[in-house]
């Protein structure tokens, strides 16, 4: 573990973490993209971004860091691994259907580095670090599992393009992809370019379960009179 990694993963707030998921869970009943993003930026003590507009959504501007949040939901396994597939950014090229499989995929990781120094230029950051949140709801308990990691460059690793899939040169007929594009026309998920990896689940910063029954209620009647008011006052 590097010192700057170290750094990074003492700033995590664990206790903070479970508190927000068990408050979150009880008011959304499944915790929401966007909520994610605000859970990791106050447990790193950074600051949301939000947006969409960058590929980091929570800086932490005295380590000079970013954190792209991904949050998946899916079942956490009860073994020891577990491979999880995540959108990391949507990349459209043009005249894609021009390209070769290989020319295809060269200038998807070109745009996802471009992405990244957009937000290292932009507000002077040196790091870039992947939160992966695992979560899902199970009658009145939620749970997540949460991985930190520096986030992968892929235009340095070896990488062979079939189609929309890239796995590593010399893999076998077998092996999995380790990310993938959708192409332009696809019918759901177009122009996503996602990530595979097998996850080590002793290798995740919080893994939880909470009580955290869905309470979430409506009060009509203050609900309108509160933004009755609010819209009034903004006419004065």
């Amino acid at each position: 573990m590097n010192k700057h990694f170290k750094e990074m993963n003492e700033r995590f707030n664990v206790e903070m973490f479970e508190s927000l998921v068990w408050y979150c869970a009880k008011l959304q009943g499944t915790i929401s993209p966007e909520t994610w993003e605000l859970i990791i930026a106050f447990c790193f003590d950074g600051t949301w971004i939000g947006g969409n507009k960058y590929m980091a959504d929570v800086l932490v501007e005295i380590l000079k860091s970013g954190l792209t949040v991904k949050s998946v939901k899916k079942q956490v396994t009860k073994g020891l691994f577990q491979t999880i597939q995540c959108v990391e950014s949507r990349i459209p090229i043009d005249n894609e259907d021009l390209l070769s499989d290989e020319e295809k995929g060269r200038e998807a990781i070109q745009i996802f580095v471009q992405k990244r120094e957009e937000s290292f230029n932009t507000f002077g950051l040196t790091k870039m670090y992947k939160c992966l949140v695992v979560h899902y709801r199970e009658d009145d308990y939620y749970y997540a599992r949460l991985f930190f990691e520096e986030q992968a460059k892929y235009e340095e690793m070896d990488l062979v393009w079939t189609g929309d899939n890239a796995k590593p040169k010399g893999h076998k007929k077998n092996d999995p992809w380790i990310v993938k594009r959708n192409h332009g026309n696809a019918s759901a998920y177009q122009t996503c370019f996602w990530s595979k990896k097998k996850y080590d689940k002793t290798t995740a910063i919080s893994d939880i379960e909470v009580y955290s029954p869905f309470e979430f209620k409506l009060d009509p009647a203050k609900i309108m009179k509160e933004y009755a008011e609010q819209k009034y006052a903004k006419v004065q």
